[in-house]
């Protein structure tokens, strides 16, 4: 047992050295093209907003779907009205603030 750790142990120690040597083989004029479509942090980071604002746009408007199911299938019962009307107004708030929230930050941006 005592001889196949050495012999891992080795064998690890030999890969990890061997790696040290593959920044000698790279060209020196190789030139890397830019994987992404932005430029800079900033665009990535209004790409990500903006992906992000549609998915809760979209999620927003499911809620409010299923809230008005919710209340017209609450056959009454004033608990399920009830909270078919806390899910549509809280999807209706989060709503407008997902796309009030743009026009605040260029105002507050822009002061």
């Amino acid at each position: 047992m005592n001889k196949k750790k050495t012999i891992l142990f080795l064998f690890f120690l030999g890969m990890i050295f061997s790696l040290s040597w593959a920044g000698h083989a790279e060209a020196a004029d190789t030139t890397f093209t830019n994987p992404l479509l932005y430029n800079n942090v900033k665009d990535v980071a209004n790409s990500i907003l903006t992906r992000l604002k549609d998915i809760v746009a979209v999620l927003a408007v499911l809620f409010i779907v299923i809230g008005g199911l919710m209340y017209i299938f609450s056959s009454g019962d004033e608990k399920k009205i009830e909270t078919a009307k806390k899910i549509v107004t809280g999807a209706v708030i989060g709503l407008a603030i997902v796309l009030i929230a743009p026009s605040l930050l260029y105002e507050i941006g822009k002061a």
